[in-house]
C-alpha cells in the first residue's frame, strides 16, 4: 500500500513540475512573437506573466525587465505627441499608464507632474475672472523684485587716508546726510 501512495505521488509531481514551467515558458514565447511586433504593451503582458510563474528564471527577469522599459517609454513618446497636438488630458493618460508600468522611470513621473500642472493652470485661467488690465506702471511695479541690495564685491582691503580731524569728518558726513546745524555733534564732544 504504501509503495502505491509513494508512486502515485512521485508520479503526480512529474507531471506537475513540466505544466509549471510549460505555463512560463508558454508566456515567454507569447512575448516573444509580440516583441518581434512591436506590441510592447502585449509583450510586456507575457513576459510579465512569465515572470510571475517562475521568478526565479533570469531570462524571464531580464525580459520582463527590458519589455517594461520599453512599453514605459513608447507610452512617454505617445503622451508628449498627444501634449503637442493640444491633447492634455490624453497626454496625462498616457503619462500615468507609464508610470504604473515602470515605476522607477523618473521621466513619467515627471510628465505627469508637468501635465497635471498644466491642466490646473489651464483651468484657473477659465475659471478666473477677468480683470481690468494693469496698466504698464502697476504690472512693472509688480514685476519689481524689491530692494537693491548693493555688494561689496572687492576682495583688497579698503583703506582711506584722510588729512582732517575726526570732527571735520563727522561733521562733513552729517551735512551729506541732511543733518543741519553742528549742534548734534558739538553734544558728542
Amino acid at each position: 500500500m504504501r509503495s502505491r501512495v509513494f508512486t502515485c505521488v512521485v508520479f503526480s509531481l512529474m507531471l506537475a513540475v513540466p505544466a509549471l514551467a510549460d505555463s512560463g515558458s508558454s508566456e515567454y514565447r507569447a512575448g516573444e512573437h509580440a516583441e518581434k511586433k512591436n506590441d510592447y504593451d502585449a509583450a510586456y503582458q507575457a513576459y510579465k506573466k512569465a515572470h510571475d510563474a517562475v521568478p526565479s528564471d533570469a531570462k524571464y527577469m531580464a525580459a520582463f525587465l527590458r519589455m517594461r522599459f520599453y512599453a514605459s517609454s513608447q507610452h512617454i513618446h505617445a503622451g508628449q505627441t498627444l501634449r503637442d497636438e493640444g491633447k492634455e488630458e490624453e497626454a496625462l493618460t498616457e503619462f500615468r499608464l507609464a508610470a504604473a508600468i515602470d515605476p522607477s522611470n523618473y521621466e513619467a513621473m515627471g510628465q505627469v507632474r508637468r501635465t497635471t500642472e498644466e491642466i490646473q493652470k489651464q483651468t484657473q485661467t477659465k475659471t478666473a475672472p477677468k480683470m481690468k488690465e494693469d496698466t504698464v506702471l502697476d504690472q512693472d511695479a509688480k514685476d519689481a523684485a524689491g530692494p537693491v541690495v548693493l555688494d561689496f564685491k572687492s576682495d583688497f582691503p579698503v583703506s582711506i587716508q584722510m588729512t582732517a580731524t575726526t570732527d571735520v569728518i563727522y561733521k562733513t558726513i552729517g551735512k551729506l546726510g541732511g543733518f543741519k546745524g553742528s549742534r548734534l555733534f558739538e553734544a558728542c564732544r
